[in-house]
């Protein structure tokens, strides 16, 4: 009658799908998660898909053929004609302006018209 063991045992599980911008207490550490950032270090990876299709619609700038496109990344969101790869970034022509975006940074890449 009287047992040292637990009266209840209640099995946690773990998941990768984390809701972004919300604070955690995570009993493991004894400290508070900021899940926002742990989630941006894990996106900072472009796919091979997306950086393929990136590398094609610069070809076709560069043949005078100019590829309008929704452009999504980390933080927002451009709409812009992508015309040069250099290193780890890509420049675009956004609203008259020439923007540099970080290739690492970009999620997804919609072609608007060609």
């Amino acid at each position: 009658m009287f047992e040292t063991d637990p009266l209840m045992f209640i099995e946690t599980a773990a998941t990768k799908g984390k809701p972004s911008g919300r604070t955690i207490y995570d009993s493991r550490y004894d400290k508070d998660i900021k899940l926002e950032k742990e989630v941006k270090e894990e996106v900072l990876k472009i796919d091979e898909e997306t950086l393929s299709k990136l590398e094609s619609i610069v070809e076709l700038y560069q043949l005078s053929k100019p590829v309008l496109c929704d452009i999504k990344t980390i933080d927002s969101k451009y709409e812009g004609i992508p015309f040069e790869i250099k290193d780890e970034d890509v420049d675009i022509k956004h609203k008259g302006d020439i923007l540099s975006l970080k290739v690492n940074t970009i999620l997804e890449i919609i072609i608007l018209r060609v």
